[in-house]
């Protein structure tokens, strides 16, 4: 995706934020795995003291549930899939500076765990390749066993 492509995407989903954030429709800009890796663009549908999140970014996209705890915490857990992990999940804590419910500054922790994406990747193709040329294919599927990543990234963003 060209970088002019998706700067024309989110200045029209950042455009339409006025006419549907009456009705419980957030945006966010930032950066981390909850903003679909490197930066991109989140938006959010919030019902009461939770929401229903997707993030479209540089990276890869997340798609998530969010619950707010009093007016400035909130737990996610969400999965998404980038260009360095794939089956991804993550659980994240937020913090939003100025409310949930206003505009400003959001900063979130995040555990996550999935599978490496390059050797995964080259683990199926070399058993797709293979499994052409065996007598029972459903054996060089049992043998892939991709890397698990894990760890911790912090996120930040702004809400809109």
């Amino acid at each position: 995706m060209s970088r002019s492509y998706f700067c024309g995407i989110l200045f029209l989903l950042l455009s339409a934020t006025s006419s549907v954030q009456a009705n419980g429709f957030v945006n966010r800009i930032g950066a981390g795995i909850q903003y679909g890796g490197v930066a991109g663009w989140q938006g959010s549908y919030q019902f009461g003291a939770n929401a229903a999140r997707f993030s479209l970014g540089f990276a890869g996209i997340a798609v998530g549930y969010e619950r707010f705890f009093g007016s400035n915490s909130s737990i996610v857990i969400q999965s998404f899939g980038n260009q360095f992990l794939v089956g991804a999940i993550g659980l994240s804590y937020n913090y939003h500076f100025n409310s949930y419910k206003k505009a400003g500054w959001v900063v979130g922790l995040d555990l996550y765990s999935g599978f490496e994406t390059d050797e995964l990747t080259l683990e199926v193709l070399s058993a797709l390749f293979t499994a052409g040329f065996s007598s029972n294919p459903t054996e060089e599927f049992e043998e892939i066993d991709p890397d698990r990543s894990s760890g911790v990234f912090i996120s930040i963003g702004y809400q809109f």
